[in-house]
């Protein structure tokens, strides 16, 4: 929830719970019997209740929406990742394979070379073939 929301939120909050007091006084100090009085504070209990209920349920869609969307992102984000790791697998497997294949493309060079060309070792200054 952005920072704009929560004021919005909080002011809301201050002005119902406010609103609640000032109909309490009201009811408190209104020129009614005892019995009237009970009766309009016991409907106003009542209805607050109901609201409290109504707002309750609101808040829980609310979240469970944010959690869904949240539950999606995170499914997106998983898939990306799962595709981007597969894609770096196989560009390294590639680039393996590459360079396999020059590695055994110069034993086979060296080998062919040996064979072509007899191997002088030097020992002491004498050459022995």
């Amino acid at each position: 929830m952005s920072v704009k929301g929560k004021k919005i939120g909080a002011f809301m909050t201050g002005a119902l719970f406010g609103g609640l007091v000032g109909g309490t006084l009201a009811l408190l100090y209104a020129p009614r019997t005892g019995e009237e009085t009970r009766t309009l504070i016991r409907d106003k209990g009542t209805d607050m209740k109901e609201h409290a209920v109504e707002r309750g349920a609101e808040i829980r869609h609310q979240a469970e929406e944010a959690a869904e969307k949240a539950r999606v992102r995170f499914e997106e984000t998983a898939q990306q990742t799962r595709q981007r790791a597969t894609e770096l697998q196989e560009r390294g497997q590639a680039f393996l394979d590459e360079q396999r294949s020059r590695v055994m493309q110069a034993i086979e060079s060296g080998k062919t070379r040996l064979e072509k060309e007899p191997v002088v070792a030097e020992t002491n200054g004498v050459e022995s073939a």
